[in-house]
């Protein structure tokens, strides 16, 4: 009996995956509203989940999934919900990649709340500072530098379709 008290308790004490909570986004709603001109006066935080990478490109793109799909989170703004995916994606590492997701996503909760998405000619938009402000933290806290966001990537994903223009692909 005492070994299988043992080996449960064991069990129990193996390191599980770290993932963030609602205590880090409090931390980093306070580190991007010291950092942008972004406020926040007590709105609800949004929800954090966790689904895969599949499951997530599936919900964001029900007329047909684009191949490759590599997304390492959302905001979404109806529900106010944040989905980090459960693994990194092949551009990301291991360690931290949630912290950083989240960074991003909370921006965009950010923006939400600010009126941001207003004034912006597209939605994707809103990823300039989404990138610069998650880079930024990255370097700040000392995540690892292959969190970093590609800048072509980042160029591209925040730029808006042009009429006519070789980025004329969408978003919006």
């Amino acid at each position: 009996m005492l070994l299988r008290c043992f080996i449960i308790l064991m069990i129990f004490a193996l390191p599980v995956k770290a993932q963030v909570s609602w205590s880090d986004s409090a931390r980093i709603i306070t580190w991007l509203t010291d950092n942008s001109d972004y406020e926040w006066n007590g709105e609800p935080l949004p929800k954090i989940k966790f689904e895969t990478i599949e499951n997530m490109c599936i919900t964001l793109f029900p007329e047909g999934v684009p191949d490759p799909c590599e997304i390492g989170g959302y905001y979404n703004d109806e529900t106010n919900e944040i989905f980090i995916a459960t693994t990194p994606t092949k551009h990301m590492v291991e360690e931290r990649y949630e912290e950083s997701v989240l960074v991003h996503e909370l921006v965009h909760f950010l923006q939400k709340i600010n009126g941001t998405y207003e004034t912006i000619k597209c939605r994707r938009g809103l990823e300039k500072d989404a990138f610069h402000l998650q880079d930024k933290y990255i370097d700040e806290f000392g995540l690892p530098e292959e969190l970093h966001n590609d800048p072509l990537f980042a160029l591209v994903m925040s730029s808006c379709p042009q009429m006519g223009g070789f980025l004329n692909s969408g978003g919006g």
